[in-house]
C-alpha cells in the first residue's frame, strides 16, 4: 500500500484526544495526538494508523482497546524512516523501548499494570511491534510482552492483534478487561 494511501478501518481521526503539536524532532519527547484536521498528523503517522485498520471497528486498534496515542515523527510531510533500528533499553533512566519514529497507545491489558503498545517504522521499511508491561517492579527482563520484529505493512494488524492474544492468553489467562 503506497505511503498515505487509506485502509478500511473507517474515520480514525475522531477517535484521538489531546493536545497536538506538528510533529517532533529525533528524541523529543512523545507528542499526543488529538481530534485533528488529520493533515496535521505527519504522513507516516497516518499510514501506520491506516495499515494496522485505522481506527473503526475492525481495526487493531479497537480490537485491542487503545487509547492515549502518541507518536513520534521529525517530519510533517512524505515518508520519515528512522534513523536507528528500536531497543530495548535502560540507559539514563528507567527501561524503555526507544525509537526514533511510530506510535504507541496504552492497551487494555492485566489489572494493575500498564500495557502499551508500541509500533516503530524501521529504517529498512519495515515496523516492529511491542508489546510491554509497566508496574512498580518492572525490569527490563520482564516487560516485553511481545516483540515482533521485520512485520511488513499489509501484515501489521494481524500482526498487532496476533501478538495482543498471545499475550493476554500467556499474561492474563485469557482474559481480557473491559476497564
Amino acid at each position: 500500500m503506497p505511503l498515505g494511501a487509506k485502509g478500511p478501518g473507517g474515520d480514525w481521526q475522531n477517535l484521538l484526544a489531546g493536545p497536538i503539536r506538528s510533529g517532533s524532532v529525533p528524541g523529543a519527547p512523545l507528542t499526543r495526538l488529538a481530534r485533528v484536521d488529520a493533515a496535521s498528523i505527519p504522513e507516516t503517522i497516518r499510514t501506520i494508523i491506516d495499515q494496522a485498520g485505522g481506527l473503526g471497528i475492525r481495526g487493531a486498534f479497537t480490537y485491542i482497546g487503545a487509547q492515549d496515542f502518541r507518536y513520534r515523527c521529525a517530519q510533517a510531510e512524505g515518508e520519515y524512516r528512522s534513523g536507528f533500528r528500536s531497543r530495548l533499553t535502560s540507559e539514563g533512566g528507567p527501561p524503555r523501548v526507544e525509537f526514533d519514529v511510530g506510535l504507541m497507545a496504552r492497551v487494555n491489558g492485566k489489572p494493575g499494570r500498564a500495557w502499551t503498545l508500541v509500533i516503530v517504522y524501521e529504517p529498512d521499511d519495515t515496523y516492529t511491534i511491542w508489546l510491554v508491561e509497566g508496574h512498580a517492579r518492572r525490569n527490563v527482563e520482564s516487560m516485553v510482552l511481545a516483540c515482533v520484529l521485520d512485520v511488513y505493512w499489509d501484515t501489521l494488524q494481524s500482526v498487532i492483534e496476533e501478538a495482543y492474544d498471545r499475550a493476554i492468553a500467556e499474561h492474563n489467562q485469557g482474559f481480557i478487561p473491559l476497564g
